[in-house]
């Protein structure tokens, strides 16, 4: 008997907070959640929070903690070399050097043009030597 008068008063008293803490306030705005479905979104974004932090190990964290840091030393190098400066300045040129020249005539033939220019054929052996030794290294 005593279980239930102290099970009562303990549901009396949480009454009496959820009432001065004004949840009927609450109660249309968790009705209209649940009607247009935005509560199973939330329960899902929950879920994916969750999801995240469990991946998150000291394992991962220092393996992303590398690799950061190996992108920073490969973008140092990169700087060092003037690898931006000379790719912008490349793409910036042909940029310009295309809006002079004519459209070209389409088809095999102008195709034919093309690839009859020196300068067209030293570029694709270039492409081609370095798609060749970088898929050598991705290889190795």
């Amino acid at each position: 008997m005593g279980r239930l008068w102290a099970t009562l008063g303990e549901g009396l008293t949480l009454l009496d907070q959820l009432n001065r803490a004004q949840i009927g306030r609450v109660v249309p705005v968790l009705t209209e959640i649940m009607d247009n479905g935005d509560l199973e979104k939330l329960i899902s974004a929950a879920r994916l929070i969750g999801a995240v932090q469990d991946a998150l190990s000291d394992d991962v964290v220092t393996r992303l903690g590398g690799l950061a840091g190996d992108g920073m030393v490969l973008l140092e190098q990169m700087l060092r070399q003037g690898v931006p400066e000379a790719v912008l300045g490349a793409l910036s040129e042909a940029r310009e050097e295309q809006s002079r020249q004519r459209p070209s005539r389409g088809g095999v033939a102008g195709l034919w043009d093309l690839l009859k220019d020196p300068e067209v054929q030293d570029t694709l052996r270039f492409l081609l030597l370095f798609g060749s030794r970088f898929r050598r290294r991705l290889d190795r």
